[in-house]
């Protein structure tokens, strides 16, 4: 398949059937406390005849890498305390089995290779990926400020972007 063939089909699966919107070649969902983000990753990250993304939640009132409270997407990953690999989202017997752990300098990654794949193929993964999106949203979305406060002190390694998203957690619960 061809880059813009993949891009048709992610345009068609993901952004008209998620209501998530587009931002360059990322998605996602932000309301006034929630920002659920499917991250295009370029650079080193980047695949020929592939992508590579990452799925990322953060409340919308943390401050990111640049000590501002983002308005628009923030595309730099750091910024999002939970990173997630899109396809491994885990479902436990209480819901999502998704845990704060301090992935600050190095996280993981979802790698998709297009090029080799039929329409059909690129069809089911994008189906996988959009259940994916709309699973964490709706998860994300049901959970208190305080539990990932806490799962942040209790996981964290007091990175300084840690500090300053639990100093932003204080904050709100004053």
């Amino acid at each position: 398949m061809e880059k813009s063939q993949f891009e048709a089909l992610f345009k068609e699966e993901i952004v008209s059937k998620s209501g998530f919107q587009q931002s360059g070649l990322s998605v996602y969902f932000k309301n006034e406390m929630h920002t659920v983000a499917l991250l295009r990753l370029g650079g080193r990250m980047a695949v020929s005849g592939g992508i590579a993304h990452v799925l990322c939640c953060r409340h919308s009132f943390l401050r990111n890498t640049d000590e501002t409270v983002p308005e628009e997407l923030d595309t730099e990953v750091f910024s999002y305390p939970l990173k997630i690999k899109p396809t491994e989202v885990n479902r436990g017997f209480f819901g999502l089995d998704i845990k704060y752990t301090s992935t600050n300098l190095h996280y993981d990654f979802e790698v998709f290779t297009y090029s080799d794949k039929n329409e059909d193929e690129v069809k089911r993964y994008l189906a996988t990926l959009s259940k994916s999106l709309d699973s964490v949203k709706d998860w994300f979305i049901h959970q208190s400020p305080s539990k990932l406060a806490t799962q942040i002190l209790s996981n964290g390694t007091g990175a300084w972007i840690e500090k300053i998203w639990i100093e932003d957690y204080e904050k709100m619960a004053v």
